[in-house]
């Protein structure tokens, strides 16, 4: 009897080691697929791990990607408020707050964006998007029409000089109190941007995002539609010979997710263009 129950145990012990040793490779290939751009496939292969495995180490790590790559907008939403709900404790939760908050933030829906960006602030305060938090939430501020949130936001950015969203602060402080006609705060700032202002967040970095929105065989087409973007109040065109393509641009972003923004911006226009990341 003892013999018996001494075969049964290792059968199901090789055959638990044996579920352990698939589940990591279904993993390693779902990820191997989104590394190469198969996200469908890459996402169904997570799911499965997380499916068929809910309670192992690597099904909260599955889940998350599943979210990451989601397809749009409104199916990362989904992924993610479901992981929150099955790992309030993750790890994983300072990129989802701030995701999820971006993600309303783009579709207008400042409410939820706001609740999302004020968890990410309690729990990492000094995070490395609380800038860019802040940056958000003084946006929003501005359209619930809470000016005072939005000029201590703003200030609290200015205040740090060597933050990316320095200038573009000042920039949008100065409008501010030129409508109030705070003339003394206006020409404080003035002084602070020293009489330039960047037309775009500019990276320090080697690498930054930028939006693509037509390629022409004729430059004369590419400078027609830089023309018309600039009719439209778009500034920070460019054209860029490539090959026997005359390629416009818009915009140089520091992120994705400013880039993602913008293009969000842009298609509302109706504007068609994709998302390029580019090297200095």
């Amino acid at each position: 009897m003892k013999k018996i129950f001494l075969i049964l145990f290792s059968f199901f012990y090789l055959l638990s080691f044996s579920s352990k040793a698939d589940i990591q490779k279904i993993f390693k290939d779902g990820m191997n697929a989104l590394a190469v751009g198969n996200y469908e496939q890459g996402i169904i292969k997570l799911r499965t791990v997380y499916l068929q495995s809910p309670r192992s180490k690597i099904a909260e790590k599955a889940r998350f990607y599943v979210g990451y790559f989601a397809p749009d907008t409104f199916q990362q939403k989904v992924e993610y408020s479901a992981f929150l709900k099955t790992y309030p404790h993750s790890l994983f939760k300072k990129k989802i707050f701030y995701a999820l908050g971006l993600n309303y933030y783009v579709l207008e829906d400042y409410r939820n964006s706001e609740k999302y960006f004020e968890k990410y602030l309690w729990e990492y305060p000094t995070g490395e998007q609380s800038e860019n938090v802040n940056f958000y939430l003084a946006s929003i501020a501005y359209s619930n029409r809470e000016y005072s949130v939005f000029e201590t936001k703003l200030r609290k950015i200015i205040n740090n000089k060597n933050s990316k969203f320095r200038d573009i602060c000042i920039y949008l402080l100065k409008k501010y109190y030129e409508k109030k006609g705070v003339l003394e705060k206006v020409k404080q700032l003035e002084r602070m941007l020293n009489n330039s202002f960047p037309l775009s967040i500019r990276s320090q970095e080697n690498n930054y995002f930028t939006i693509q929105l037509g390629a022409f065989k004729k430059e004369t087409g590419a400078e027609k539609l830089k023309h018309s973007l600039i009719k439209k109040k778009l500034q920070d065109i460019s054209i860029e010979k490539m090959g026997d393509l005359y390629k416009v641009y818009f915009g140089v972003f520091l992120t994705k997710d400013e880039c993602k923004f913008y293009y969000k911006k842009l298609k509302n226009m109706g504007y068609e263009g994709r998302i390029i990341e580019k090297r200095k």
